[in-house]
């Protein structure tokens, strides 16, 4: 499952370094694969807080990612930076 959640985060990396402005959005096609999504993201959180402004759908509202909070979904895209 590493490996697979490894490649989904390499792709989603290199999608936006190729299309910088894009928003990315991840949803399981199930309760327990959105949450092994959050999982990842959680255990990732440090390298892609830097990187990605990321927001969570929690009752049918996007949100700010918080960690403690489980997400129906996660809407993400590049931080601009600034050279």
């Amino acid at each position: 499952m590493s490996i697979i959640m490894g490649t989904l985060g390499s792709i989603v990396y290199d999608f936006t370094n190729v299309f910088p402005n894009a928003k990315v959005m991840i949803r399981g096609t199930g309760i327990a694969r959105t949450r092994l999504y959050q999982m990842h993201i959680n255990r990732f959180w440090p390298q892609l807080e830097s990187l990605f402004l990321i927001y969570g759908l929690r009752n049918e509202r996007w949100e700010s990612l918080k960690q403690g909070r489980n997400y129906d979904a996660f809407l993400g895209y590049r931080r601009i930076i600034i050279q």
